[in-house]
């Protein structure tokens, strides 16, 4: 019990260190991938139309 307690903190303390940045970079790559399906999709109505 004790040491999964002490796992638990360790994470949190990670996630506080890491999360700023990747956080920023999991948002940018996101929007990537969005941005790369709304031009396929329009690509493809295009080229039905």
């Amino acid at each position: 019990m004790v040491h999964r307690g002490t796992t638990r903190e360790s994470k949190q303390i990670r996630k506080a260190e890491i999360s700023t940045f990747e956080q920023k970079w999991r948002r940018h790559k996101n929007k990537q991938r969005i941005w790369k399906r709304c031009v396929q999709k329009l690509a493809l109505a295009t080229v039905e139309a």
